[in-house]
């Protein structure tokens, strides 16, 4: 990326901007702006500990929980709440 001169987006710098936080403000910002979201989705690509995390199924659904209220949880539209695959 650097190499190519493209700005990573969401990279983990010590859990300051990561991937969630940037989906969770995307997301607000579209619905503020009158942009009626029906799904969103983070992919799951990374080497840090919520990775290594998402690779354990027994803690896979509990990490994808919390992931996804991270982002509803501050949406008032109708995905506020929905925990969809």
């Amino acid at each position: 990326f650097e190499d190519a001169g493209v700005p990573i987006v969401g990279d983990d710098i010590k859990s300051q901007v990561g991937a969630t936080i940037t989906h969770r403000v995307m997301a607000k910002l579209f619905e503020d702006r009158g942009v009626a979201l029906d799904r969103t989705y983070q992919p799951n690509v990374g080497g840090n500990m919520d990775f290594l995390n998402m690779l354990e199924r027994t803690r896979l659904e509990s990490k994808k929980v919390s992931k996804t209220q991270a982002v509803t949880s501050n949406l008032s539209g109708s995905l506020a709440g929905k925990i969809e695959d």
